[in-house]
């Protein structure tokens, strides 16, 4: 080997590969394979690999091809056309024999219509004229009939009449669907309220309910002269209605435990009556007894609530009372009404102990008892009702007590609780924090309680 061939490599060692002969594989990755062994016999000997007998034959069969796949595809397509054709020409047919049918039925009713009027009695004309198609016509005529009279135009030809019946039936038939339209949308946008088990809540809704079923449709459900809802009934539809309905106002838990009772399935009144028993029991002794304490010994009206206030407190016991078996007679209930009224009726309260109530005062009928205290308590307070010291703004209870004590904290640690007494500040705007009056600001105690 010469200089140039040489080559220095570390760690390896310089070896001679041996001289390959035709018979002897090369030993490494580089090995000459078959097909280029091929390759290179051919292009030594000059033959083709691939030998055909005529190229331009190839051609002409994938033309060919290529044709008989054009034709078929156009032939599908065509197809398809005629048969889109067929289809669209069987449902103008089809459209255009409706039409047909019911242009040969509205001309057949119309000429019984005109047959009918020939064959009419004599008329008698009346001075009265009637409108039809927002224009006023000649005089009419009354037709008699077996079943009712009918007014039809004196001076009208057939065609003429036949166009007027036809508006007044669009007329008739458009009112008609917006009076339907109108009493399916009020129903379904009457807004029923919702109760969610909140025991507290129920009195109220079971009341707003009543109401309710006191309107059309559903009064068949309740009784005008006790003002309660039916028991049973016999429009098991309406009751049906009934049942959608308060499923559709119960929410929460109480929704799943009533939807869960099959008994209740279908009857609205008996679903009403199965909340009434859960949510505001009235045979139970205990409760009754816990309720007559409440009526002749608790129950009173504060000084900050209205008559109107107190009375629906009032009639509310008396229900309940009603319905747990215990009705008070209507004299002694008026009577404990009056003297839980407070002091504003101290001069009624002491006519009734001698007898000297004016007559509009000895009434039974608690509608015109409630007018007659609503004026008295407006005579006595003319400016209205004071807000009580006890309650805040929105008319809440408010409790003093725990106010102060959280004051006083916050003034033991004003640096803490800085955040805090700007936020209360805010809400009483140019008043003391601790006594909540205008007398002197929060500064002033403050600064006395670091002293």
């Amino acid at each position: 080997m010469s200089s140039d061939d040489e080559f220095e490599i570390s760690n390896f060692e310089i070896f001679e590969i041996p001289d390959c002969t035709p018979e002897r594989s090369i030993p490494h990755n580089l090995e000459i394979t078959r097909v280029s062994k091929m390759e290179s016999d051919c292009k030594e000997s000059g033959q083709q690999l691939f030998k055909t007998d005529n190229g331009s034959s190839n051609q002409d069969n994938i033309m060919q091809m290529l044709n008989l796949i054009s034709m078929d595809t156009i032939q599908d397509l065509q197809c398809q056309m005629v048969q889109n054709n067929l289809k669209f020409t069987a449902e103008l047919q089809k459209i255009s024999q409706e039409n047909e049918t019911f242009r040969q039925a509205v001309t057949a009713d119309v000429q019984r219509l005109s047959s009918m009027m020939n064959t009419l009695p004599p008329v008698s004309v009346v001075p009265s004229t009637i409108l039809i198609s927002g224009s006023m016509s000649s005089p009419a005529l009354i037709i008699p009939s077996s079943g009712a009279s009918s007014v039809v135009p004196s001076s009208t030809s057939p065609q003429d009449f036949q166009q007027q019946m036809l508006s007044m039936l669009n007329n008739t038939f458009s009112k008609l669907t917006t009076v339907m339209k109108e009493s399916k949308s009020s129903d379904s946008k009457a807004d029923w309220p919702k109760f969610n088990g909140d025991t507290k809540k129920f009195k109220h809704w079971h009341l707003a309910i009543i109401a309710q079923l006191s309107l059309a449709p559903w009064k068949e459900l309740y009784d005008p002269t006790t003002n309660t809802l039916l028991k049973t009934t016999t429009n098991t539809s309406l009751n049906e209605k009934l049942y959608a309905k308060i499923l559709l106002c119960l929410e929460g838990q109480v929704f799943q435990d009533m939807v869960a009772r099959k008994h209740l399935r279908a009857n609205g009144l008996l679903l009403l009556t199965e909340l009434s028993q859960t949510y505001r029991p009235s045979h139970v002794p205990e409760v009754t007894a816990a309720k007559t304490v409440e009526f002749w010994s608790t129950l009173k009206r504060s000084s900050h609530e209205s008559v109107d206030a107190y009375y629906n407190r009032f009639q509310a016991l008396l229900d309940d009372l009603e319905e747990a078996g215990e009705p008070i007679p209507i004299h002694s209930a008026i009577r404990q009404f009056i003297f839980t009224l407070g002091n504003d009726f101290a001069t009624i309260q002491n006519n009734y102990r001698i007898g000297l109530l004016p007559d509009e005062w000895k009434t039974t009928d608690w509608p015109s008892l409630l007018v007659l205290c609503r004026d008295y308590a407006n005579s006595v307070r003319p400016y209205g009702l004071k807000q009580d010291s006890t309650s805040d703004r929105d008319g809440s209870s408010f409790d003093r007590s725990a106010h102060h004590k959280k004051v006083k904290q916050w003034f033991l640690n004003p640096v803490k609780f800085k955040a805090e007494m700007e936020a209360e500040q805010q809400k009483h705007v140019g008043k003391c924090l601790y006594h909540l009056t205008k007398s002197h600001p929060t500064c002033d105690l403050l600064h006395q309680e670091r002293m």
